[in-house]
């Protein structure tokens, strides 16, 4: 009875520990994938020489209010700052780690869902997305002159 309490207790510290493990895992990768779309967003409005946008979508043909569930980025070809039938979605992401939620907001605390890149390459805001999973957490930050980091 008492190895079996211990193995009970040893199993039971496992198993958390590598819950928080994979928090981390998760929470690095979608940061990671953000990182890079973004930077993607960015690299394809200079490429096409206008604006381009970064979106939170749960279909890969809308935009939504919520990046938990995935993002698209969209070239604006008729430059209305909204996804509309002429524009062209380049890249959707569906984000299968549904224990995560990604928080996105400018400086002034005002979340946004959807953001965009001029022919420069500059964002049309500043923005910091705040990715968690359990315990673990990472900020993706956008800053103004359009680099991208991950804290």
């Amino acid at each position: 009875m008492i190895t079996l309490a211990i193995v009970a207790i040893l199993t039971t510290l496992a198993v958390l520990g590598f819950g928080r493990l994979l928090d981390n895992s998760r929470t690095r990768q979608v940061s990671d994938s953000l990182r890079a779309a973004i930077a993607q967003s960015r690299s394809e409005a200079i490429t096409r020489g206008g604006a381009v946008h970064f979106c939170a979508s749960t279909d890969g043909a809308s935009c939504t209010t919520s990046f938990d569930d995935g993002w698209i980025i969209y070239h604006d070809t008729d430059n209305d700052n909204a996804l509309t039938g002429v524009d062209s979605v380049l890249t959707w992401h569906a984000e299968e780690h549904r224990s995560l939620t990604i928080a996105s907001a400018n400086p002034l605390g005002v979340t946004v869902a959807d953001f965009g890149f001029n022919y420069r390459g500059y964002p049309s805001s500043a923005l910091n997305m705040v990715v968690a999973s359990g315990a673990s957490s990472q900020t993706v930050q956008l800053f103004a002159n359009g680099r991208v980091d991950i804290q």
